[in-house]
């Protein structure tokens, strides 16, 4: 399992220090970006050990969990805000507050 998380964690820095947002596609099965089942298991278990979950409610822990991974990869929240495409309301109502 070592193996899988130092090559996980190998990975992960070279995402971050690339130009990739969470818009851009990586090529399944790229040696330098794509992580395997077993990398992505690893890295997992690696970021979340230590997060008690316990008598959390189901929908609870899924926004505990994804709050976690994204507080600690949240460096590229700008660059990814510029890629975003503009939300348009589907009808005059949509964006007037109720």
């Amino acid at each position: 399992m070592k193996d899988y998380l130092k090559s996980a964690l190998k990975k992960t820095k070279a995402i971050e220090k690339s130009d990739f947002t969470i818009y851009d596609q990586i090529e399944i099965g790229n040696k330098e970006f794509w992580l395997t089942s077993q990398e992505l298991q690893a890295i997992l278990n690696h970021e979340l050990a230590g997060i008690n979950l316990f008598g959390l409610p189901l929908r609870t822990r899924s926004k505990r969990v994804k709050s976690t991974l994204a507080g600690k990869k949240a460096k590229h929240t700008s660059r990814e805000k510029a890629h975003r495409p503009p939300i348009e309301p589907t009808s005059p109502t949509a964006s007037t507050p109720h």
